[in-house]
């Protein structure tokens, strides 16, 4: 059994809040202000002191401890057992299954504290602050709100919902289910957007003089900045519907999901704006498609695959070698790590000792698994070869760097001489457009970099080839037309996010990448294997991406294992849209398997950029 222990890390951008300015609200409540934080603290008729936490982020338990801890009874364990109720589980298995990530759980019930769970309706410390809760979802899922009545004045303590002028402080945490059919977690494309939008409203009928978040300036203007960041959220998801993959896997989901993110029920179909569908193609009788996988047979009866559904794959080359459509398996491309792509491949390997080839790009995330933590990533490690062109009978093959659908992604171009060529693509598009319904998989937003690199890429393809997607059955083609219209409209969702994100204007340097990439900082490995160690403290990959046009620096903050506060300016001018990688020791000692190691990222020119990472320590699998 994994047992647990904890590195817990307070932010140490906070200090220990020993220099943090306070507004003050009434003689029992104040609030502590230091640099990009805002944390909320009162005592009580019993003078114990206590803190309003609007969700289970480990940002917000950065402040001096106090006694007691409020927070939404349904966020309580994340607070109160983050161990029992979280990591365990996603060491041992939820690392590998889940579909998007969850940010910032804690990793330690804070020392000698009561967690105490409220609702909507409960009034807290009613003797003296008379503070009212109200449920309000919104970056987590069941996040809380408070209110409070001093001097004529209301004052909302609305937590991670709002940011300085209208906006958020990332787009990924929004990934969730829709509340409409076949949208799941993984297609849902900042689909608690919806529940933002709810609590903002609710809020705003509330008729607060002012807002103070968890992060960012006080907000005196409530009516004009919820508006604006309502404005926003719709326009993000409005254009995101217009090129969406999820037409064509889903169609009678989305005119009910943009009714729901427009908040016009009788919007119809020919009033949403879409980009027209791709014209659609025959296979030639040379390509076999089964489930996700797809296969290439030469003359002789050779066979070269393209990825694995699962044993299902398996079975069905065991199937056409027994009734002579194949003689043989030669080779096996995967287009991308998710696990509806890679299924039992070891096993098709040992059988037809094949090679396994992907894009270079890719080759770590398959043979190294417990480095990255990615959705959707299946739990196998299996060594892979590289090539750039390949004659293979008589098919020229040519792997591609292809970060659509994830940055960690390749495809396969197929050439025959008299024949249209075709263009293996995994899932990155589909002919109504673009796979990327999960802000987790790492879509980056510049000029050479995820969907806008794909489509130049096609764009300069001659001859054009068909494409193929292996969850979408016939080939399409995308046209010029088709292409700008993409990447027209890539560009103007781009422009979109830049009023959104507090890091992203102009002269901070156009940092849009920030709020969409999950990792844009992370520690590697993200599971350590404890007997690797080998009774040595632990030497960790810290990495950086820097999705700025101008270079910036980045301090690393941590809890040493003797307690003691450190920071230290580890990057200093990581180039634009670069990364670097340095290393990091953030322990003098072994740690004994459970721990969970974390560390704040914060950018030294932009105090509003910062991020969690973390790296789990556990034995080996």
């Amino acid at each position: 059994m994994l047992r647990f222990f904890t590195l817990c890390c307070l932010f140490a951008a906070l200090g220990g809040l020993s220099l943090a300015e306070e507004l003050r609200l009434n003689d029992y409540l104040t609030v502590f202000q230091h640099s990009d934080h805002n944390i909320v603290q009162g005592h009580g008729t019993d003078e114990k002191t206590y803190q309003l936490l609007c969700d289970f982020r480990r940002d917000n338990l950065a402040g001096t401890p106090v006694e007691l801890y409020y927070i939404g009874k349904n966020e309580e364990q994340y607070v109160a057992d983050p161990l029992g109720f979280y990591w365990k589980q996603h060491a041992e298995k939820g690392r590998f299954s889940e579909e998007a990530g969850i940010s910032l759980i804690p990793v330690a019930k804070p020392e000698n504290a009561q967690i105490v769970g409220v609702a909507e309706r409960d009034i807290l410390v009613p003797q003296r602050s008379r503070i009212h809760v109200i449920d309000t979802p919104g970056m987590t899922r069941n996040s809380v709100s408070y209110y409070v009545d001093i001097d004529g004045k209301r004052t909302v303590f609305c937590g991670n919902l709002i940011y300085g002028d209208g906006q958020l402080v990332n787009l990924y945490d929004l990934q969730d289910a829709m509340p409409v059919p076949n949208v799941g977690l993984y297609h849902g494309y900042m689909a608690r957007g919806l529940k933002v939008i709810a609590s903002l409203e609710k809020i705003k009928a509330l008729k607060p003089d002012r807002l103070i978040p968890a992060r960012g300036p006080v907000i005196e203007n409530p009516n004009e900045v919820i508006d604006k960041l309502i404005g926003r959220l719709r326009a993000v998801y409005e254009n995101y519907l217009d090129t969406s993959a999820l037409w064509w896997y889903f169609p009678d989901s989305m005119t009910p999901a943009a009714r729901l993110f427009s908040g016009k029920a009788d919007i119809q179909p020919d009033e949403i704006r879409r980009m027209p569908q791709a014209k659609l193609y025959e296979k030639p009788p040379w390509f076999l498609e089964f489930a996700t996988t797809r296969i290439i047979v030469s003359e002789n009866k050779s066979a070269f695959v393209i990825d694995s559904v699962g044993k299902a794959t398996a079975e069905h080359l065991d199937k056409l070698i027994a009734d002579g459509t194949i003689c043989s398996v030669e080779g096996i491309y995967i287009t991308h790590y998710h696990w509806d792509h890679t299924g039992v491949i070891p096993a098709i390997v040992e059988k037809f000792q094949c090679p396994i080839y992907c894009d270079e790009n890719m080759g770590p995330i398959l043979e190294y698994r417990d480095n990255f933590h990615m959705p959707c990533r299946d739990s196998q490690e299996f060594k892979t070869q590289h090539f750039q062109t390949m004659k293979w009978h008589e098919f020229t093959l040519t792997s591609h760097f292809f970060p659509g659908q994830t940055l960690y992604h390749g495809a396969l171009h197929i050439a025959k001489e008299g024949e249209r060529p075709i263009f293996v693509i995994g899932d990155s598009f589909t002919p109504t457009g673009i796979d990327d319904y999960c802000l987790w998989n790492r879509n980056f937003p510049g000029d050479d970099e995820g969907y806008l690199f794909c489509l130049e890429k096609i764009r300069k393809m001659e001859p054009q080839p068909l494409l193929v997607n292996q969850h979408v059955s016939p080939p399409f083609e995308f046209d010029e037309e088709r292409i700008n219209y993409m990447v027209n409209a890539l560009k103007e969702r781009r422009k979109i996010l830049a009023t959104l994100f507090p890091y992203a204007s102009p002269e901070l340097g156009n940092g849009v990448g920030f709020g969409v990439d999950s990792i844009w900082a992370r520690l590697e490995p993200y599971y350590l294997s404890w007997e690797s160690l080998k009774g040595e403290p632990p030497e960790i990959r810290l990495i950086v991406r820097n999705h700025a046009d101008k270079p910036l620096s980045f301090f690393v903050d941590w809890i040493a294992d003797d307690g003691k506060q450190q920071s230290e300016l580890l990057f200093r001018d990581v180039p634009p849209h670069g990364e670097q990688t340095q290393k990091f020791r953030p322990l003098s000692r072994v740690p004994q398997p459970g721990t969970v190691i974390t560390a704040v990222v914060r950018c030294s020119e932009i105090p509003s950029l910062e991020i969690g990472v973390e790296t789990m320590v556990g034995h080996s699998r």
